[in-house]
């Protein structure tokens, strides 16, 4: 899949902790091979959203897990 224009980790103006960054990356990076697993990449965002207050996890998992990057890519 084409993932210009999908934020990575170091794209957000709001401190994470590690392990939420790299999910984040790995997440893209699978779309980007068409991961068969996209799945469990997913999962992990939305478990390691949870590292950051409220307001920013709830941002995070609408814009990985429910697709809210949609709306960011341009083609």
């Amino acid at each position: 899949m084409n993932v210009k224009g999908i934020k990575r980790a170091e794209d957000w103006d709001f401190p994470m902790p590690e392990f939420l960054e790299d999910a984040i990356n790995n997440l893209v990076d699978a779309w980007a091979r068409d991961d068969e697993n996209i799945d469990c990449y997913l999962d992990e965002v939305h478990g390691c959203a949870r590292g950051v207050d409220e307001y920013h996890d709830a941002i995070l998992r609408d814009y990985y897990t429910r697709g809210g990057w949609r709306d960011d890519v341009v083609d």
